[in-house]
């Protein structure tokens, strides 16, 4: 009997936390705000690519196309189409560089979200603060917009990309992923995230729109403790 009662217990607190958070929800839409989640971070072997000025093992050729958005985005964070694709570029270099030593990565990990709060036209990505292992923290304003995908808009998929030297740290150590053939996530796969992410804290400031004109500041941040990849949403 005892047993029972104990069960029966865990069932409300378990319902009255759904509620609670149903109802957090709801409050959310009402007001209009949008509610973004993070279903997942991922990488995906076939869109990922390496591009380098010699061709190097699992690296494909630099070509001139790819050089003009090179030198057309130095020092910045942009939404570029690279090879017929959207990607989340954020470009390293600066004006001194020679380009035997770049690298051009596409997709060393994706991001899909999800906004179950008031639907949104549009987001502006505003302000980076990035926190790679063993370096303080830098920002970087960011002039992006972004536009959900799929016939709601409920949808974001984000393709990230790097301009870097060689030998330059970054989020994630690409190089470990010429040795991946097989898709995987980031959050599920602690191993294999374990081996590959670089960064402590990544926080984004975004602007959105919805259909009224009205506007939202939000937070996206995420942080990896060497065990577990933590994403809030404020």
């Amino acid at each position: 009997m005892e047993i029972l009662n104990i069960d029966i217990l865990n069932l409300i607190i378990a319902i009255l936390a759904f509620v609670i958070s149903i109802i957090s929800l709801y409050k959310s839409y009402i007001s209009g705000r949008p509610y973004i989640n993070l279903m997942d971070m991922f990488f995906e072997p076939s869109k990922f690519h390496c591009y380098s000025l010699e061709d190097y093992d699992g690296h494909k050729k630099l070509t001139d196309n790819h050089k003009t958005i090179i030198n057309d985005t130095l020092g910045r964070v942009s939404y570029q189409i690279i090879d017929g694709e959207s990607y989340l570029l954020v470009n390293m270099l600066s004006g001194h560089f020679e380009y035997r030593d770049v690298r051009l990565v596409l997709a060393p990990y994706q991001f899909t979200y999800v906004n179950t709060g008031k639907f949104v036209s549009e987001i502006q990505l505003i302000k980076g603060m990035f926190k790679l292992k063993d370096r303080d923290v830098f920002e970087k304003n960011i002039d992006c917009m972004i536009r959900p995908e799929g016939r709601d808009g409920e949808k974001i998929n984000i393709q990230v990309a790097y301009v870097c030297e060689e030998g330059y740290d970054t989020s994630v150590i690409y190089n470990r992923l010429l040795e991946e053939t097989q898709r995987f996530s980031y959050i599920d796969d602690i191993e294999k995230a374990r081996r590959i992410i670089n960064f402590e804290k990544e926080e984004f400031v975004l602007k959105c729109k919805n259909n009224a004109k009205s506007k939202y500041l939000i937070k996206v941040i995420y942080t990896w403790d060497g065990t577990r990849l933590k994403f809030v949403f404020k």
